[in-house]
């Protein structure tokens, strides 16, 4: 039995929802550490989010794939549930929420929905969703503001809801486009170090190395694969 090798072209577009992914939550992870240390504010990343929340309103508009959008009531009860959520894991020590956050952002990576074209929300997907959600709530609750709660929590839910969703549906080229530009902006968010020598090596691994190693496997592989099965033989005329 001969194997077909996957043509590499293919390969790198199937890491491309990957890479964007990664690449996002990498994201997501600076702007709470900014947050965190007050050298990003509040306000900013609520303009960030609006504008995030008026690209997905353009393209609902310019696609015939829409996108979620968030009604006002929900904003406006998650706004009166931020003083709540600032004090819920009061009694929890940091290490333990760091581990938490760790492991549900983790679940949120494996369990996502990295299909070509991937236009609507299935069902399966609704565990990461959720898990993204839980690891945002987790790290809001150690911000000092409940300006600064709302607006991780908002973000958050534009980054991990409806922004996969537009990625999913968008050509090629700009799909490409969109990577590079989220891979250079979560390089950029770490500022230098091993954070950032760690996240280069992550990201090139998953859109680089990975899909050559396996092109290179099945090029090398793809006359080797035999067993005790005798060879199928097309009877005509039977």
């Amino acid at each position: 039995m001969n194997l077909h090798p996957t043509p590499l072209l293919l390969l790198l577009r199937q890491t491309i929802p990957i890479t964007q992914h990664l690449a996002s939550t990498i994201i997501f992870i600076s702007i709470f550490t900014r947050l965190l240390s007050s050298s990003l504010s509040p306000i900013s990343l609520l303009l960030l989010s609006t504008s995030l929340y008026l690209s997905f309103s353009l393209h609902s508009h310019l696609s015939t794939s829409p996108t979620p959008s968030l009604p006002f009531l929900p904003l406006f009860t998650l706004y009166l549930l931020s003083p709540a959520l600032k004090t819920l894991t009061r009694a929890t020590t940091s290490d333990s929420i760091w581990a938490l956050s760790g492991v549900l952002l983790s679940t949120n990576l494996l369990f996502a929905d990295y299909s070509l074209p991937s236009p609507h929300l299935r069902p399966h997907v609704t565990l990461p969703l959720t898990a993204a959600l839980s690891a945002s709530t987790v790290l809001a609750s150690r911000l000092d503001s409940n300006l600064a709660v709302f607006s991780l929590l908002l973000f958050s839910t534009l980054w991990f809801g409806p922004f996969p969703l537009l990625c999913s549906s968008l050509p090629l080229r700009p799909s490409i486009a969109l990577t590079i530009a989220l891979v250079g902006t979560a390089l950029w968010s770490l500022g230098g170090g091993g954070a950032q020598k760690v996240a280069a090596a992550c990201l090139f691994g998953t859109s680089v190395l990975a899909p050559v190693g396996r092109g290179w496997l099945g090029i090398k592989y793809k006359d080797r694969v035999r067993g005790p099965w005798d060879q199928a033989r097309p009877k005509v005329g039977s």
